[in-house]
C-alpha cells in the first residue's frame, strides 16, 4: 500500500533524531526534532513550518546530517501545506521559495518507480532521465509541489520499487498563477543525487 510523503518525512527525523545522540555538529536536540515530528504527523503545517524556521535559523553551518536542508525542505512543504489550508498566501510562500533558491535541499525518503506517471507521493523516471513526482498531504486532496529533479548523473539501472533520497540544489519555483490550493507550486531541484537502500516504511 502506498504510504504518504508524510510518513517518510517523520522517518527521516526519526533517524535524525537518533544520529543526533551520537554527534555533537548537531545544534537540534532529540526533543526538538520529536516536536517536529508530532506537528507533521498530525499535518499541522503552521506548526511544522514554524519550528522548521525556527531551527534553521538555529543552526549556524551545515551538519553531517544534512539537518539544513532536510529543515529546508520541510518548511517549504510545511508552507504549501499552509496555503492548502489558506493559513499562508502564495506571495508569502514565494519569499520563502525564493530565499531557498540556490541552496540545498534534501528530500525524504521516496518510492521510485520506472513508468510515468507515478502516483502522489512517488517519482517516475522520465526519458530524459529527469525525475518527476507530485508532493501531496496524507489524503492526496492537494498537491503541494510538482517535484522535477535534474540529475548529475543518470540512474545506473531501474529501480522500481526502491526507496530512495533525493539531495540537490533549488534553481527554480513556479507558483499556481490561479493561486488554487488544488496544486500550489512547480519546484525544480538540479545537480540532483540519489541514496538508495533506504528503510521502507
Amino acid at each position: 500500500m502506498r504510504k504518504a510523503v508524510l510518513t517518510f518525512l517523520v522517518l527521516a527525523i526519526c533517524t535524525l533524531a537518533a544520529q543526533g545522540q551520537q554527534s555533537k555538529s548537531v545544534a537540534i536536540s532529540e526533543q526538538e526534532w520529536e516536536r517536529l515530528y508530532t506537528a507533521l504527523e498530525g499535518e499541522d503545517w503552521s506548526k511544522s513550518a514554524e519550528l522548521s524556521e525556527t531551527y534553521l535559523k538555529q543552526l549556524k553551518q551545515e551538519d553531517e546530517n544534512k539537518s539544513m536542508a532536510r529543515l529546508r525542505y520541510i518548511l517549504i512543504f510545511a508552507s504549501a501545506g499552509r496555503v492548502s489550508q489558506r493559513t499562508m498566501t502564495h506571495e508569502e510562500l514565494g519569499k520563502i521559495l525564493t530565499d531557498s533558491v540556490g541552496k540545498d535541499v534534501v528530500l525524504p525518503a521516496t518510492k521510485f518507480l520506472t513508468k510515468c506517471p507515478a502516483p502522489m507521493n512517488a517519482f517516475c523516471v522520465e526519458g530524459s532521465g529527469d525525475l518527476f513526482g507530485a508532493a501531496a498531504n496524507t489524503k492526496g486532496t492537494n498537491i503541494f509541489a510538482f517535484e522535477r529533479v535534474k540529475l548529475k548523473d543518470k540512474l545506473d539501472r531501474q529501480h522500481e520499487g526502491d526507496f530512495g533520497v533525493v539531495q540537490g540544489i533549488v534553481t527554480s519555483f513556479e507558483l499556481n498563477p490561479n493561486k488554487s490550493t488544488i496544486w500550489i507550486m512547480r519546484l525544480l531541484v538540479e545537480k540532483g543525487q540519489v541514496t538508495f537502500g533506504e528503510p521502507r516504511p
